[in-house]
C-alpha cells in the first residue's frame, strides 16, 4: 500500500530520427539525477529512522549480493518479497543440438543468466502501471539534442528548457551553452 507519493519528474523529447515511423512525435522519459552508489543506498535507508545503522544495512547488503548468486547459480529462483524474484535462465547457441543423445552443455550453452521479475502482488505491483500510484508525476523539461564537436569528436549534449517555459513558447538557443552537459538526461 502507498504511504506517500514521491516525485518523479517527467521530460520529453522529439524523435529527431528521419527513417523512424514516428519521426517528429513527442516522447516523455523519466529525468534521472543519477545512479544510487550501495553507499548512499545504505545511508538512504538508515535516514528513514530506522534502528539499523548503516554498516550494519551495508552488511546485509552485502550478503544479498553474494547469496543471490550462489542461489541462482545453484538453479534456485530467490524471492525478495515486496521487491522481486531473481532466476537463472540459459542461452543457447544457436541452431541448437544436432542430437539429445550427444547433447553437452560446456559446447551447446553460450551464456547462463541472472532474470529478475519485479514483484506483482497486489500491494507492491512494482511491474505494473500500477506502480505509477507511488509517484507524483511533476513535469520536467522539454528536451532537445544538439551535435557539438569537443576535442575533434562529435558528441551529442541536450538542452534542457523548463516545460512551463517552453509551453509558453519559449524557444531553445540556437547553439549549446558552454556548460551545458546532458546532465540528468538520457541520450
Amino acid at each position: 500500500m502507498v504511504k506517500r507519493k514521491t516525485p518523479l519528474r517527467v521530460n520529453i523529447r522529439q524523435d529527431r530520427n528521419s527513417a523512424s515511423r514516428t519521426y517528429g512525435m513527442w516522447f516523455p522519459f523519466v529525468d534521472s539525477p543519477g545512479t544510487l552508489s550501495t553507499r548512499a543506498l545504505c545511508e538512504h535507508i538508515a535516514s528513514h529512522g530506522s534502528i539499523w545503522t548503516e554498516d550494519i544495512v551495508a552488511g546485509i547488503l552485502a550478503q544479498l549480493k553474494e547469496c543471490i548468486p550462489e542461489l541462482v547459480a545453484q538453479g534456485y529462483g530467490v524471492k525478495l518479497d515486496g521487491l522481486g524474484i531473481f532466476w537463472p535462465t540459459v542461452e543457447n547457441k544457436k541452431g541448437g543440438a544436432e542430437s539429445g543423445v550427444d547433447y553437452n552443455p560446456d559446447s551447446e550453452i553460450e551464456g547462463v543468466h541472472i532474470r529478475f521479475q519485479p514483484d506483482n502482488t497486489d500491494l507492491d505491483k512494482l511491474s505494473l502501471k500500477a506502480f505509477k500510484e507511488y509517484c507524483s508525476l511533476e513535469q520536467g523539461y522539454a528536451v532537445k539534442p544538439y551535435d557539438v564537436t569537443v576535442e575533434g569528436k562529435k558528441k551529442l549534449r541536450h538542452v534542457k528548457l523548463p516545460m512551463a517555459e517552453w509551453l509558453a513558447g519559449a524557444d531553445f538557443p540556437n547553439t549549446v551553452p558552454d556548460n551545458t552537459d546532458g546532465g540528468g538526461v538520457e541520450p
